[in-house]
Parts: C-alpha cells; sequence; structure tokens
C-alpha cells in the first residue's frame, strides 16, 4: 500500500490560501503522513520477521537433546555397519 504510485497532483488546489512557494501544507502534510506510515510499516514487519525467527529458534532448542541423540544413534548404526575396519591398522 505505502508504495503504490499516488497522483498527487489534484492537491494542490486544496488549502491554496496557505500556500507556501510551489507547495502548500496541506501536501507537505500529506507527505509527512505518508513516510510517516512507511515507517510504522517497516518497524511492524520487522517485529513480524523477529517473532518468526524467535518462535522457530525456540522450537529448535526444545527439541535439540532428542535430535541430537536421534543423530548420534545414527552415527553410530553407520560404524556398525562396518565391523572389519579395526583402530590401529
Amino acid at each position: 500500500m505505502t508504495q503504490g504510485n499516488f497522483d498527487t497532483d489534484n492537491f494542490s488546489g486544496i488549502g491554496s490560501g496557505i500556500a507556501f512557494g510551489r507547495y502548500n501544507y496541506v501536501r507537505g502534510f500529506i507527505w509527512a503522513v505518508y513516510i510517516i506510515a512507511t515507517f510504522f510499516l517497516v518497524i511492524t514487519l520487522l517485529n513480524v520477521l523477529i517473532a518468526i525467527i524467535n518462535e522457530t529458534y525456540n522450537n529448535v532448542m526444545q527439541n535439540r537433546q532428542r535430535y541430537d541423540l536421534m543423530q548420534r544413534t545414527i552415527g553410530l548404526a553407520d560404524f556398525r555397519l562396518f565391523p572389519s575396519v579395526k583402530k590401529g591398522k
């Protein structure tokens, strides 16, 4: 929404009594609202991204011991497939 193509040429007639050079205060106010809304949208989306990453990290940390034991079991099963390999030879 905030990165759309907005036609602001129609706003030049609004508030023409309070004109400041080529631009008027209403047009400046509209741009200020646009910039503030864009800023808050970026902050909100970053907050959502951080929440998703935090939830994934917590899930991994909760299941860390189970996955660690599973990988060790797989590793031990691989070593049992090659019983003829001896240490020192």
